[in-house]
Formats: structure tokens, C-alpha cells, sequence
């Protein structure tokens, strides 16, 4: 496994309502070389920290009690300090309509559950590995030729 860059300079989020999944993002997160992570059950939690404290990377589960994932990424993108926060979420149901909310919100990336911790890993060090986006290197969708219209 890539270990990442820095990452023992890392404050990591874990936020997850099953203590398993937390412990297993925990320990695989360490194998790359995370050493500092704070861990809650729920999104109001997971909004709290956000609103306290400086974090380099969040872990969050989509499905959580209070606040679901979507909503603490809704959050944390109006917040200053963490509008460009690297994002992953947690899902056990990639619908379309997640995926393009989450798009918009900036997410940094989709881990499907159940998952394999080294598809977290290079999910994670893919992340870290490649530049912060901004509008000058944000990829634009590919323009739709008419051969792809249905006709009518």
C-alpha cells in the first residue's frame, strides 16, 4: 500500500453509527500512515468537530442518525476553513441522485460498502496524490455530440 504524504501531520474524520466500520477506516487509514483521527456515531457530531476543530480529511457514512452523510458534507462546504477539505463518502447505496448532490458539493470520493481496505487506501491516496481542484483544473464534462441525442 501507497503511504501518503504527510499523513502523520493529518487530522482525520471518522463518521460512522457502526463502531466497526469506524475501527476498520481507523486501522487502514494507519496502515498509509495516519496517526491523529477523532471518531463520532452521527452527522451532528461529525458538524460539531467540523465547527471546533481543523480537519485534513473526512471519512463519513451516508446513512447516519440526525444527520446523514450529504448533509454534514452540505455543511462542512459552507464553513470556511474546511471548504476544500478532502470529503469521502460511505455508502452502501451509490444512487445517481447521491452521486450528483455529492458532485456538486464537491466531494472528493465514493467508497461503496461493503469495501476492501485497500480500495479505501488508494481512494485516499489517490485523493492526497492529486491537486486540490479549482476551476482551471476541474474536469468539464465532454461535450454531447448529436449522434448522442435520441431522436425524436
Amino acid at each position: 500500500m501507497q503511504i501518503v504524504e504527510n499523513a502523520d501531520s493529518k487530522v482525520v474524520l471518522i463518521a460512522d453509527d457502526t463502531q466497526t466500520i469506524r475501527a476498520i477506516v481507523r486501522a487502514s487509514l494507519k496502515a498509509i500512515g495516519f496517526k491523529e483521527f477523532h471518531e463520532v456515531p452521527n452527522g451532528v457530531e461529525a458538524k460539531q468537530l467540523l465547527e471546533a476543530k481543523s480537519i485534513d480529511l473526512v471519512v463519513c457514512d451516508w446513512e447516519m442518525p440526525e444527520m446523514n452523510g450529504l448533509e454534514v458534507l452540505k455543511e462542512m462546504r459552507g464553513m470556511e476553513r474546511h471548504k476544500e477539505t478532502p470529503f469521502v463518502m460511505l455508502t452502501g447505496n451509490a444512487n445517481a441522485d447521491l452521486v450528483n448532490q455529492s458532485i456538486q458539493l464537491g466531494i472528493s470520493g465514493f467508497v461503496v460498502k461493503p469495501f476492501q481496505p485497500q480500495a479505501l487506501c488508494e481512494k485516499i491516496a489517490h485523493i492526497f496524490a492529486s491537486p486540490a481542484p479549482t476551476k482551471e483544473n476541474q474536469e468539464k464534462p465532454a461535450p454531447v455530440r448529436q449522434s448522442h441525442l435520441n431522436p425524436r
